[in-house]
């Protein structure tokens, strides 16, 4: 294995674990949400948004103490499922100096500001697929005009889907992980990360900047290797070397 194989092998391995940390608080999240909610699931009202009040200190908690890189941290209910509001979206952000925050969304579909959460690939595809799923990056217009990633789970009760949790991460963070292990020199060798459709998710490159597609079949590549997260291992997501 050459040495720079070696190093893109390191790398990935600090990227999984970064990614399994904000799963794991995501799987933490799902069964805070599971608890409050069998807590009253037997109750013929059904659940109301005030069964849920509980959630803002977890979600601000986990921003302030969590060091799994993220930027947002929310749930998302399913269209109906609370008996008071047939939409909720829950989501704190970590604003400027460091600031936790809470993320406004118009949920009024007569609004011309709608956000229609349920038509965005991150909370649509983990409930069609019944897994976790990392969408992105895309520009995140809430606020941040960042390139970011959401990295969502399904909500399960009683066998029901019930929403989404999901952690956002803005794509420059990544960017740290590639720049380890570069050798001092005017001119290091580029590396870029690219998720399974191909597009930049973070890059030490200007000519490849986050969110663009990557141009593989024109470039020389020295290395590569996957970067497990969680997807099907078809799609995964790789860590390229660049001559």
């Amino acid at each position: 294995m050459s040495a720079s194989v070696d190093e893109l092998e390191t790398i990935a391995n600090a990227l999984s674990e970064r990614l399994a940390a904000i799963t794991s608080e995501l799987v933490l999240l799902t069964d805070h949400v599971t608890t409050l909610i069998r807590d009253v699931h037997h109750r013929s009202t059904g659940v109301v948004r005030a069964d849920l009040t509980q959630l803002s200190g977890f979600l601000r908690g986990a921003l302030r103490d969590s060091a799994a890189m993220m930027d947002g941290i929310g749930i998302a209910t399913a269209t109906g499922y609370l008996q008071d509001s047939e939409h909720w979206l829950e989501w704190w952000r970590r604003g400027p100096r460091g600031r936790v925050e809470f993320v406004v969304h118009s949920l009024n579909p007569e609004q011309d500001v709608f956000y229609d959460y349920e038509s965005r690939p991150w909370f649509a595809r983990p409930i069609s697929e019944r897994r976790t799923i990392v969408t992105g990056p895309y520009v995140d217009m809430g606020g941040t005009n960042a390139y970011t990633l959401t990295i969502a789970v399904p909500i399960e009760v009683a066998g029901r889907i019930v929403g989404v949790a999901g952690a956002d991460v803005i794509a420059s963070r990544f960017e740290r992980y590639l720049v380890r292990g570069q050798h001092p020199g005017p001119l290091p060798l580029p590396r870029v990360l690219v998720n399974g459709a191909g597009r930049v998710i973070a890059s030490t490159s200007a000519e490849h900047p986050p969110g663009t597609l990557f141009p593989e079949t024109t470039l020389d590549i020295a290395a590569s290797t996957a970067v497990a997260h969680g997807a099907p291992p078809e799609d995964p997501w790789r860590l390229l070397h660049l001559r």
